[in-house]
């Protein structure tokens, strides 16, 4: 009887730097070494049965990797990720996995979109960093009572320019000219504290693949980071006329939130950047890897 095997892990810290073929390599070898059985292909040079998600940038953590494998015994789930993990890097670890007892469509050719986190720090010149020293000291995003009322004005004005920028990045990437708009399903922003530092978060839903009567293109992490860089390097030099040419109407909407940033010199910058997961889009829900094999 035919056993399958569809396993999400992580690739973290200094192993980012392997390419694609490395982490094969290393995935066989743990395999070998945990003395689970996996089918290999027939002739003169067998191979493992194995196939990964889309591969990644190299430098990009991730947490979201797939696999499928074809085993020749029957295994635990929990048995099989204990053993496997056993005999792997630290930093590269076997989160989760679904067992079948037939072969599941491909990675490849089921998954439709990947998610790439993007964290956006913010550094703020000696004027505003008091207002937020308390509670970024004590890891709160929330105002206690014994901030007096000139700080918490200025905190809330902080929002709003966050907010804005969010909102500006938003439109110039899903509208942009240099073809970044087609290859992204959506954008969403959210902002708070992460890692000791105020800034906002970009979870970006890039398409991996072209999918008929959408008229998409394919998502390139590369392309979408310079693209990210450059309206970065505008905001800090405070081009505005720059950022606003594809919707004049932000100038005036964001008067007060443009004047705030001007002021108070905020500077933005790229903290990091990560995959976080990869989704099939089904019946207009998006659904990763694993779970999709609940409904095979």
């Amino acid at each position: 009887m035919a056993v399958f095997i569809r396993f999400r892990f992580s690739k973290l810290k200094e192993l980012k730097y392997l390419s694609h073929l490395d982490i094969i390599n290393i995935l066989s070898r743990a395999l070998a070494r945990s003395k689970i059985k996996v089918k290999y292909t027939q002739g003169f040079n067998p191979k493992l049965i194995m196939a990964l998600s889309n591969p990644i940038p190299l430098g990009v953590e991730s947490y979201g990797e797939y696999c499928d494998i074809e085993l020749e015994d029957d295994i635990e789930v929990n048995e099989f990720i204990k053993k496997f993990n056993s005999n792997l890097p630290i930093k590269l670890i076997v989160n989760s996995a679904v067992k079948l007892y037939k072969k599941p469509p491909s990675l490849m050719s089921q998954i439709d979109l990947l998610l790439y986190d993007f964290k956006i720090g913010i550094i703020f010149n000696q004027k505003l960093q008091p207002v937020f020293k308390e509670k970024i000291d004590n890891k709160e995003f929330s105002f206690k009572d014994s901030f007096n009322i000139e700080k918490l004005n200025q905190f809330y004005k902080v929002e709003d320019a966050i907010e804005f920028v969010c909102n500006l990045l938003k439109f110039n990437i899903l509208n942009s000219e240099i073809g970044i708009s087609k290859s992204v399903y959506k954008i969403d922003c959210s902002y708070g504290l992460f890692s000791g530092l105020l800034g906002f978060k970009l979870k970006v839903y890039g398409y991996a693949k072209t999918i008929q009567n959408l008229n998409n293109s394919i998502f390139k992490y590369n392309d979408f980071l310079d693209n990210l860089k450059s309206f970065i390097f505008l905001l800090n030099n405070k081009e505005y006329e720059e950022l606003f040419k594809l919707n004049k109407d932000f100038a005036k909407i964001y008067e007060d939130e443009i004047l705030f940033i001007s002021d108070f010199d905020m500077n933005f910058f790229i903290h990091s950047t990560f995959k976080k997961d990869v989704f099939i889009i089904h019946r207009n829900k998006l659904i990763n890897p694993l779970k999709i094999l609940s409904l095979f």
